[in-house]
C-alpha cells in the first residue's frame, strides 16, 4: 500500500517541476533571396569537402552547401576560382555547362570563361528540400521539442539546440 501512495505522490508532484530537459531544436534559415544569390571570385579554403568532378584540365570540388572550387589540374594543381552557390551538393558538367543544385532549384552555369561563369538557366523547385517540417528523428535519437518551422523565413539549413521551455511542437 505504501508503494501505491509513493507512486501517487510522484505523479501528483511530477508536473510541478516542468520538463526535465528544456533544450530543443530551433531551425536556422537562409532566405529564398539569399539562396539564389550565386557569385564567383578567387580561390578560398575548403570548409566541407564534397564530391569532385574532372572536366578538361580542371577539377571541380563541391564545398557542401557552400559552393564549388575550381582547381587547375597542371603539374601542380592549384585553386583558381570559387563559385558561391548556396546549398549546392552535386556537380555535373557537359559541353561547357555546369549543372548543380541550388537549394530546390536546378541551375546551369556556362563555364566557357572558367573564372567568370554565367547562369544560363534556372529550373525552380526541381529538388524538394528535406527536413522542412521537423528535425530529422535520427538526428536526436529521442523525442525532442522544437520550434515550429515558418516557411516565410526561407529554407531550413540546419537545426540547433536552444532553450525550448515554451515550445509546443514535439517529434514522435
Amino acid at each position: 500500500m505504501k508503494i501505491i501512495q509513493f507512486i501517487s505522490i510522484l505523479f501528483l508532484f511530477g508536473g510541478c517541476f516542468g520538463r526535465p530537459d528544456p533544450l530543443g531544436l530551433q531551425p536556422v534559415y537562409i532566405s529564398n533571396e539569399e539562396v539564389k544569390n550565386i557569385t564567383y571570385g578567387g580561390e578560398k579554403p575548403t570548409a566541407k569537402a564534397g564530391k569532385i568532378y574532372a572536366y578538361g584540365r580542371y577539377i571541380f570540388q563541391n564545398d557542401v552547401g557552400i559552393g564549388i572550387h575550381v582547381i587547375e589540374n597542371d603539374t601542380v594543381p592549384k585553386k583558381i576560382a570559387f563559385y558561391s552557390i548556396p546549398l549546392c551538393t552535386e556537380i555535373s558538367i557537359k559541353d561547357g555547362f555546369l549543372f548543380t543544385n541550388n537549394g530546390p532549384d536546378l541551375v546551369v552555369l556556362n563555364i566557357n570563361n572558367i573564372v567568370k561563369p554565367v547562369v544560363s538557366s534556372r529550373i525552380p523547385d526541381m529538388f524538394p528540400v528535406a527536413n522542412q517540417t521537423s528535425p530529422p528523428v535520427g538526428e536526436t535519437g529521442r523525442s525532442v521539442y522544437f520550434e515550429c518551422p515558418d516557411k516565410n523565413k526561407g529554407i531550413i539549413t540546419k537545426w540547433i539546440y536552444v532553450d525550448m521551455s515554451t515550445s509546443n511542437c514535439k517529434t514522435p
